[in-house]
């Protein structure tokens, strides 16, 4: 994504599109970038990192486990050939698009489009599915628990979703109403009535299938089972039924939905990752806010009956003390 004066669009343009030019390197040059990558890895602490941990469970089974970076030894086996091959394979006619938000005109979209023509793209025999290998224990996790060794303790929860069964509007309330704001259920049950945490990082991960809600932070060693005790009760409460917590979440798409027209960067990402790759029903902010207006409390308690279960439920955890916490975790998680 990129964001650019609007009277360097054509210039920008050029540079851009050299994506699609054939590689202008010597293995040498190869090589040493390489040996970038590799210094890059070595100093990335993501395989320390709670998130890893989960995601190394979560996805067990498939590449989904793998960091971005990748690994010294998949860089020693990679070639210039092989990434040119890979790279007339991924950027194919069939499998590009450029979405543009913000002041520009017919000319510059005429002229992006000359751009992208000149190199002659050939469509892939497979258009991307844009769907997630799906693990083996995906649905069935059978109180998955995976416990590293670390100097402090942290606890990741994750909820396997099934993509296809719900509307990104659906998720999106629905994460909204477990972690954004000070009145998500999260936030109030860890922080603001117990002071048991200051922050913590939630997501939700989606691709055309599957997915998953996750969301961890960082305890007190002594206070661990307590943390996984008011999340396991408060997510019970939630499945009870919902009272006013759509009247707090939906505000932000239904009221304030214009205001995405003055953030270009976020409505790219609205119209570009949630329409054309995730292929949500809406075509504009208008019918974005109604997709989720439409959505009802009825709707919202089956979903979450739906997904917040045990048998959906991952938990990673890192931490400094030797006591095993799995068989007194397993019973709490058993009252969800």
């Amino acid at each position: 994504m990129h964001i650019f004066n609007t009277n360097k669009f054509d210039e920008c343009v050029k540079i851009i599109t050299k994506i699609f030019e054939p590689y202008n390197i010597s293995k040498d040059d190869f090589e040493i970038e390489k040996k970038r990558i590799k210094s890059e890895i070595r100093e990335d602490n993501d395989k320390k990192s709670i998130i890893y941990i989960m995601n190394k469970a979560v996805w067990k089974g498939t590449n989904m486990t793998s960091t971005i970076t990748g690994s010294n030894k998949s860089l020693d086996k990679l070639s210039l050939e092989q990434l040119e091959k890979f790279n007339k394979k991924i950027l194919t006619s069939n499998n590009i698009f450029f979405y543009v938000t913000g002041s520009f005109s017919d000319e510059n979209i005429s002229n992006l489009k000359k751009s992208i023509e000149k190199y002659n793209l050939s469509p892939s025999k497979k258009e991307k599915s844009n769907e997630a290998p799906i693990p083996k224990n995906f649905f069935n996790r059978d109180n998955t628990i995976k416990v590293k060794k670390g100097d402090y303790t942290e606890i990741a929860f994750s909820f396997d979703i099934n993509a296809s069964k719900y509307s990104l509007a659906e998720l999106d309330l629905l994460y909204d109403i477990l972690f954004h704001g000070e009145c998500s259920k999260v936030h109030q049950t860890l922080s603001n009535k117990t002071g048991l945490i200051y922050s913590y990082d939630s997501a939700l991960e989606l691709y055309k299938n599957i997915g998953h809600i996750y969301f961890s932070f960082e305890v007190k060693a002594k206070r661990l089972l307590e943390a996984v005790e008011r999340i396991v009760l408060t997510l019970k409460k939630l499945k009870s039924g919902l009272h006013d917590e759509l009247d707090f979440v939906k505000p932000s798409y239904r009221a304030n939905a214009e205001i995405n027209l003055d953030e270009p960067e976020k409505l790219n990402w609205i119209m570009g990752y949630e329409k054309h790759i995730l292929r949500q029903n809406y075509d504009d902010t208008e019918s974005r806010k109604i997709a989720h207006d439409k959505v009802t409390k009825e709707r919202m308690n089956k979903i979450i009956n739906e997904i917040l279960i045990s048998s959906n439920l991952v938990i990673a955890i890192k931490t400094e003390k030797k006591k095993d916490f799995e068989s007194d975790i397993k019973k709490i998680i058993k009252k969800l």
